[in-house]
This record gives structure tokens, C-alpha cells and sequence, in this order.
């Protein structure tokens, strides 16, 4: 047992003085001069991480609208989530967008959860919002949560496209 404890004091010193590599003994002597190696730990893998590449749901109309599309959700950092709403037949206007609590489309809690950057024209009847919420992506796919773009002026009630966010 005390073999075993002077080998571990051995192995693990240098990793707790700050060393990136243990020095484990050896049978042969060691020059007097030699110091060791010191390098910058690796940073640990964030949370986020294992929860994988870009998820596209995809975005339904509503009202007769006839816009369409996609919404990309993509790991953004630690709590944070980039969400990517692209639409087509879009009329060319900005249109507020939103992630609100809803488990469907048409059960929706009107108010917002996350405000989003508004849709806006990037080629002809396409539209774009591009927005980092701060909030983990797990959790706004957790079955939840809808993405809502609504009509422009002051009817905000007024949706013209909604994708239902969930994991598969």
C-alpha cells in the first residue's frame, strides 16, 4: 500500500504543480539539469458539446401566408444557442420573430420567451434572421419551445410562419 501511494504522489505532483505531463520514474538516471517540461493545460470540452452539430426543424405557414422554411439551432457557447430562421415567398418586409413556450403552433403562450432579430429580406422572397440567444440549446429543444415570426405593424398577434423545436 505504501508503494502505491508513493507512486501516485509521484504521477500526480507534477500535475498538481501546474505541469501538463507527469514525470513517471524510470530505471535510468536522470542529469541533475534536467527540469520538466511545462505546458499550458488543454481547456476541458464544454457542456455543450456533446449535444452535436446544427439542428434544422422545419417552419411551417400559417394564416395562408405561403412563407416557409427552416430554423437552424447551433450550439453557441456555454448557455447560449445561435438560431438561423430562413424563409421562403417572403414579401420583402421586416417581420418581428420570436421563440415563445408552446408545445405546438397553435398552443402558444403570446408572450415572448426570446426576442429574435426581425426576418428581413437578404435576395428577393427570401428572408433571414440570424440571432445568439442566451439560453442552452438543449433546453429550447426540449419540446417546449416554438419559434414564431409574425406579421408586420402592430398586429404581433398575426403569425405568418411557426416551427415547433424538439430533438428527434
Amino acid at each position: 500500500m505504501k508503494r502505491f501511494l508513493i507512486a501516485l504522489l509521484v504521477v500526480t505532483a507534477p500535475l498538481l504543480a501546474g505541469t501538463a505531463q507527469a514525470q513517471v520514474p524510470s530505471d535510468e538516471a536522470t542529469p541533475a539539469a534536467a527540469t520538466p517540461t511545462t505546458a499550458p493545460l488543454e481547456p476541458m470540452p464544454l457542456p455543450y458539446a456533446s449535444l452535436g452539430p446544427t439542428v434544422i426543424r422545419g417552419v411551417q405557414e400559417k394564416n395562408n401566408s405561403g412563407e416557409v422554411g427552416t430554423v437552424a439551432l447551433t450550439p453557441a457557447g456555454l448557455n447560449k444557442t445561435h438560431v438561423v430562421i430562413d424563409l421562403r415567398s417572403f414579401p420583402g418586409h421586416a417581420q418581428p420573430a420570436h421563440i415563445h413556450r408552446g408545445k405546438a403552433c397553435d398552443s402558444v403562450d403570446p408572450k415572448p420567451a426570446f426576442l429574435l432579430h426581425d426576418v428581413v429580406s437578404t435576395n428577393g422572397h427570401l428572408g433571414r434572421s440570424d440571432t445568439t440567444v442566451n439560453y442552452p440549446m438543449d433546453r429550447l429543444l426540449s419540446g417546449n419551445y416554438v419559434v414564431d415570426v409574425h406579421a408586420r405593424g402592430s398586429d404581433s398577434t398575426h403569425d405568418v410562419a411557426c416551427g415547433e423545436l424538439y430533438l428527434r
